[in-house]
């Protein structure tokens, strides 16, 4: 999971870069290279938000927050493979050396949803959406090679919804969602 810094750091630079001053553009790139903690990052991310705010009558602050509610809304649904990841590392016996590395969006709900069958990794994920108050929930599965590749998904699976039962048999692949 990316740290929140990062992703406000992405956020500002893709999608709402042009909603700042330009004195306050010069302070966020500045506060990218610094070399601090991301708790002191985000700090100076909330003086930066609230000095844009500072500069406005009531009204332009209403228009300024409900702008940056769509862009974080729509950077949200366009990056949220992107928040969780489960990484996956193949390893040689008896040595207990790294072979190959690879990652797949979301996390898994247990060792059921982890299988390995011909030569492929299959894996079924649910990607939980809390990034920017988002709260709808992707379940996929992905199908990996060898070298830890993705060569195959089936994505949204019962959108909204979580993973409550995963089988993978020969083929087949069962999975079982539910929404609470």
């Amino acid at each position: 999971t990316p740290d929140p810094a990062s992703v406000w750091f992405d956020f500002y630079s893709s999608a709402a870069k042009d909603l700042f001053s330009p004195a306050l553009r010069t302070k966020f790139d500045a506060l990218q290279g610094y070399n601090i903690s991301t708790a002191a990052k985000m700090t100076e991310l909330q003086i930066l938000f609230e000095e844009q705010l500072a500069g406005q009558d009531a009204k332009g602050q209403e228009a300024f927050q409900k702008k940056m509610e769509e862009r974080m809304k729509t950077y949200s649904e366009s990056h949220r493979r992107d928040f969780e990841k489960t990484g996956i590392v193949q390893i040689s016996l008896p040595g207990l050396d790294p072979v190959s590395s690879g990652t797949v969006p979301g996390t898994l709900l247990n060792q059921f949803a982890l299988d390995a069958n011909d030569g492929y990794l299959r894996v079924a994920t649910t990607t939980s959406g809390w990034y920017f108050g988002s709260s709808e929930s992707m379940n996929d599965v992905y199908v990996l090679d060898n070298k830890l590749k993705t060569v195959g998904s089936v994505l949204d699976l019962g959108a909204g919804e979580q993973i409550y039962s995963v089988r993978f048999l020969g083929d087949r692949g069962y999975v079982v969602t539910f929404r609470q």
